[in-house]
């Protein structure tokens, strides 16, 4: 059980939700009971646990999300950030990723770099906040082109060639940043370019800013390279670890390998960048969270992942001629990340748009997308025990979908 000075008793916790469980169980189960008060019972009951939790949380001594000092509540969780996730300096932003990027571009790379420098190169994949980061930042932007396999409906990852093309054609000294996505939607990246084009980079003083959105786990997944970090090939960047289940959803984390560049995180958020009224129950989660990871415990839910991933690989090519699972070498990729499965119907000609929404509409499995030539399916720990039955589920949208 906890110690910590930030929470109050667990017991009184639970007992409090023990009761008014209680209180809704004895409506629901009243033969002579009324829908509409179960209903808004319920509502009062679900409505109330972020209540309860937010009230059993001692706040004393936290200022807000600007209060990073060293015996700091918010400074604790910042410093074990960075360290499950292998990185010098992590900052913790409540807006997602896109909160990150925005404040990335628009507001810590203006005090960042030269300003002379006043170009922000970006790619097409870049996600919206990027746009609209370098419209506070008062950047001039320039977008780099990415290879299509319109076989698989894939970019391909940017490549060291594309950039050096769009850097000697606007002028290198020109330019600020390279701002872009090493990891696609569909979960492909080629860190042998990410390499060389963080030297290129380098060797030319320009910045570079992922977005990381797509890969949070990167550096938690089980590997016999016990360095690897989302900062390998880039200056700065954003995640989110939401997405696979780390820490509660629109939790961002920045990660910097320069410690200096957080005092402009601190800066902006003086500015107005933060909320001054944040979610206690929601920076409890992240000590939640952050105390599964030291203990190893989201690895060995990532082990799972990797295990269930491949079976799953495995069975998929197998399972019928009219489909293939897309390998990172088939889209110039070096790598792709375990939880995401990519499934491509080209060259059989069958719909996958078809396919997934008869899975979404008469079986358990809930594909992530789906384009015409693909489908995309989301891994988590929770199919570990389910294997058999998407499979299953798959085969039965197969002879739907092409009989």
């Amino acid at each position: 059980m906890s110690n910590q000075s930030y929470l109050t008793a667990q017991l009184d916790v639970l007992e409090a939700m023990s009761h008014r469980l209680q209180a809704l169980r004895a409506i629901a189960l009243d033969p002579e009971g009324d829908t509409n008060v179960y209903d808004y019972a319920f509502a009062d009951f679900y409505s109330g646990l972020s209540d309860l939790a937010e009230f059993s949380i001692s706040t004393a001594g936290f200022s807000g999300l600007n209060d990073i000092h060293p015996e700091s509540f918010l400074y604790n969780l910042c410093e074990r950030t960075a360290a499950v996730f292998r990185a010098p300096c992590a900052r913790l932003c409540l807006g997602g990723t896109s909160h990150s990027m925005l404040m990335l571009i628009g507001k810590i790379l203006p005090e960042w770099v030269d300003r002379r420098r006043t170009i922000v190169l970006t790619d097409v994949q870049c996600h919206q906040s990027v746009l609209g980061g370098v419209d506070i930042g008062r950047w001039e932007m320039c977008k780099l082109s990415r290879d299509y396999h319109a076989k698989f409906g894939v970019s391909a990852p940017l490549t060291l060639e594309s950039v050096i093309k769009t850097t000697k054609a606007v002028g290198t000294e020109k330019i600020a940043a390279l701002v872009y996505n090493p990891v696609s939607y569909d979960g492909f990246r080629n860190c042998a370019q990410e390499q060389d084009i963080y030297n290129f980079c380098q060797k030319n003083g320009i910045k570079v800013l992922c977005d990381f959105a797509w890969s949070p786990a990167y550096s938690l997944y089980p590997s016999d390279n016990q360095t690897a970090s989302l900062l390998d090939y880039c200056d700065s960047c954003a995640s989110s670890p939401h997405k696979k289940g780390l820490f509660p959803s629109s939790v961002s984390v920045l990660l910097f390998k320069d410690r200096a560049m957080t005092s402009h995180v601190i800066e902006a958020g003086r500015l107005g960048w933060f909320t001054t009224s944040p979610s206690y129950g929601l920076l409890q989660l992240i000590d939640f969270r952050l105390v599964q990871m030291e203990m190893g415990l989201i690895t060995t839910a990532l082990a799972d992942v990797v295990e269930v991933s491949q079976n799953l690989r495995a069975a998929f090519d197998n399972i019928s001629p009219y489909l293939h699972c897309v390998q990172p070498h088939d889209v110039g990729a070096d790598y792709q990340e375990p939880s995401h499965i990519l499934l491509s119907s080209q060259e059989s000609g069958l719909d996958c748009r078809v396919l997934c929404k008869w899975l979404s509409e008469h079986a358990y499995t809930d594909w992530e997308k789906a384009s015409k030539q693909t489908g995309l399916f989301l891994v988590s720990q929770r199919h570990k025990p389910l294997q058999a039955r998407i499979i299953d589920d798959l085969e039965r949208a197969l002879s739907a979908a092409v009989f």
